[in-house]
């Protein structure tokens, strides 16, 4: 088993949910639907 840093699992994880976020904008626009806003910071949430 490799060890990975833990900077480098982030950066993997950040990139995976990337990829995601594009799949679910994809299959959005094909259902004639327009996503949702892959903003996770929401207005007035801070």
């Amino acid at each position: 088993m490799e060890n990975f840093a833990c900077g480098d699992v982030m950066r993997h994880m950040i990139a995976h949910e990337i990829h995601h976020i594009g799949q679910l904008w994809i299959w959005s626009r094909e259902l004639g639907e327009n996503p949702v806003t892959a903003n996770l910071i929401l207005p007035g949430t801070l």
